[in-house]
């Protein structure tokens, strides 16, 4: 078997094998995107009308949360803009909720479970196929190294031998048997797709390994570290000092 024909056999197979997986952890990604403009058309409790009068300040927020959900303790507060109600997350052992608040009025608008909202499911379809996060992390994983091999060897097997074969790479032969027209299309969209199908893989594998990433920060920052912030300000210190603020 030449070289090509076995590229040919490993780009086949490992397309075969990672196909299912990485198209649901596309669609999955695609729609996780644009969460925000979703749930602005489908939860009206993320808007309020803009009042004349100061926000209200996040300990009085998180006491109305606290008072609406009893039990649960108020974690940290998100201000989302003049016309946005405020979210408070609140907890109680493994039950997360999200209060959502007129940053007004402290008026308890929504309060939504996080692990039954819609987007929290599509982000764990995302990242782990619904699976347990240990099995699931690793199975999306695997399918994602496979994937950029894949990649690289439908680039090999792309890579004109001549100037001839070259022209051929970037053009679609329509008048061709459907069979070639469909090698044609692979081809030229696949080159295509390739360089983004590579940033969005290798991108995903920084955020699921911590050392990965922390070799291309390295590497983007030309060796220099960043100290992290510690200190964490008071809740109201951070709406008090707002004003002050460009």
């Amino acid at each position: 078997m030449t070289f090509r024909k076995a590229i040919g056999k490993l780009h086949l197979w490992l397309g075969l094998a990672s196909g299912l997986i990485v198209l649901i952890v596309s669609l999955s990604g695609a729609v996780f995107v644009f969460q925000d403009e979703i749930r602005d058309l489908t939860q009206p409790w993320r808007k309020v009308e803009v009042q004349a009068q100061p926000m209200l300040l996040p300990s009085v927020l998180q006491a109305a949360a606290t008072k609406a959900q009893p039990g649960f303790a108020a974690s940290w507060t998100t201000y989302n803009g003049p016309d946005r109600s405020t979210a408070v997350y609140l907890s109680k052992g493994e039950e997360v909720y999200y209060a959502f608040l007129n940053p007004y009025t402290g008026q308890v608008l929504k309060v939504q479970n996080l692990k039954s909202d819609f987007f929290t499911v599509v982000q764990y379809l995302h990242m782990y196929l619904l699976l347990p996060p240990a099995i699931g992390k690793w199975v999306v994983d695997i399918a994602v190294i496979t994937f950029v091999i894949m990649l690289i060897s439908g680039l090999v097997l792309w890579w004109p031998r001549n100037k001839a074969a070259r022209k051929q790479r970037f053009s679609v032969k329509w008048d061709a048997s459907p069979k070639r027209r469909n090698y044609d299309l692979h081809n030229v969209f696949g080159f295509y797709a390739s360089g983004l199908a590579l940033v969005l893989a290798l991108s995903g594998l920084c955020i699921s390994y911590e050392w990965l990433m922390d070799g291309v920060g390295a590497l983007a920052n030309g060796g220099t570290s960043i100290a992290a912030e510690n200190a964490m300000p008071k809740v109201d210190t951070l709406l008090t000092a707002r004003p002050a603020l460009p």
